[in-house]
């Protein structure tokens, strides 16, 4: 016995078994297979002001591929099904005059797969309020029915996260919180900035969105639920983003400010 090592078991590379699994159990694995995605539907590209060193949204869609189908949709004939059971599809249009639309065939909108149980929507604000004809239902079209599954899908909506700069925070309108209710189960917001945006406006900025929705909830009585609840974080998701301060931004900024409101709150 001299030398002798025993072998060891080796870990086999497939489960041959599992097709012998019940079938019900099997839809569950594939399931517990699903990520959790944020699925960036953003329609605006950064772009800075060269008069105002200030970066905002224009209204021109981000040049991303639509959001895929998890592994399991491509295993086999059942995980296919029960994966297309879980997500919908939602259509990304492209307007004719789109700069980033490149040689997209603008008859075939890009296919976006959604889990409204496990994914969260990221939009930038300009999609919820779009500043030209464009973007103005850009949402709605993103859900617009062929039938009752993506109505269903915008009804299972628990959260929503949306990129905003800080003149596009200030200028928050009634007709943008009013977008965010026509998903009717929606919990919660989270509004998203830079880094270099600095943390000592978040909870005026809270403040104004949250006093929003709530004008919005008052003045509809149709409007039932409770607002959803508002928090605010931090990423640097988009690409050549700047927060150069100059005093044509310092100027900038105030008049935004002075024309909601919020000049004297950020100065106490």
């Amino acid at each position: 016995m001299n030398g002798y090592t025993p072998l060891q078991p080796m870990s086999p590379a497939t489960f041959d078994q599992f097709g012998l699994l019940p079938g019900e159990l099997r839809c569950k694995i594939w399931r517990y297979s699903f990520p959790r995605r944020q699925v960036n539907i953003r329609e605006g590209i950064a772009r800075s002001s060269r008069e105002t060193y200030t970066t905002t949204f224009i209204s021109r869609r981000w040049p991303i591929s639509g959001e895929q189908l998890p592994v399991a949709a491509f295993v086999n004939q059942e995980s296919r099904a029960e994966t297309l059971r879980h997500y919908c599809r939602l259509y990304q249009y492209f307007d004719e005059n789109s700069y980033w639309r490149q040689n997209h065939d603008l008859a075939i909108p890009r296919t976006i797969y959604f889990n409204p149980k496990l994914d969260t929507l990221f939009f930038t604000r300009a999609a919820l309020g779009g500043n030209n004809e464009q973007l103005i239902d850009y949402v709605d079209k993103l859900f617009a029915a062929h039938g009752q599954c993506r109505l269903k899908c915008k009804s299972q909506v628990r959260k929503i996260e949306f990129y905003s700069s800080m003149q596009e925070m200030v200028w928050f309108n009634i007709l943008i919180a009013a977008k965010l209710f026509t998903f009717p189960n929606l919990e919660r917001i989270v509004l998203v900035r830079h880094s270099t945006t600095g943390r000592e406006h978040d909870e005026h900025y809270l403040g104004y969105l949250k006093e929003t929705l709530k004008d919005v909830k008052d003045n509809d009585p149709s409007i039932e639920r409770e607002a959803p609840e508002v928090s605010i974080r931090v990423d640097d998701c988009v690409d050549g983003y700047e927060e150069s301060k100059s005093p044509a931004k310092e100027q900038e900024e105030e008049k935004f400010l002075s024309l909601v409101g919020l000049k004297d709150a950020l100065e106490e």
